[in-house]
């Protein structure tokens, strides 16, 4: 199961293809699917000492990660706790910034 976290809004490229600028939660792979992304905010406290995060109602996609781009070059996996840009195809329209997508 891949995990990653979304941190900007998802950028049209050609055709069905969208870029993705993800933190990755869990070891990614390309040719992976991505079937659900659940919404969340994060409030802190008055002081800033703690925060609360909220998760939204998740919903269904269907997005297979065809690129994998990061510290400069491509990837075919790449290991939790990377930051990466992801080239998807599919449709990533409906998904705002800070969004957990699973597959």
């Amino acid at each position: 199961m891949s995990k990653v976290i979304v941190e900007e809004q998802p950028t049209p490229q050609r055709d069905d293809y969208w870029e993705l600028v993800v933190r990755c939660v869990t070891d990614v792979e390309k040719g992976g699917r991505l079937s659900t992304a659940t919404p969340y905010s994060v409030t802190f406290s008055d002081d800033r000492a703690s925060c609360t995060e909220v998760e939204g109602v998740p919903f269904a996609i269907d997005l297979l990660i065809d690129r994998i781009e990061s510290y400069g070059k491509e990837w075919d996996l790449l290991n939790a706790g990377m930051t990466a840009k992801i080239l998807v195809l599919g449709d990533a329209s409906a998904i705002p910034a800070r969004t957990y997508l699973v597959g």
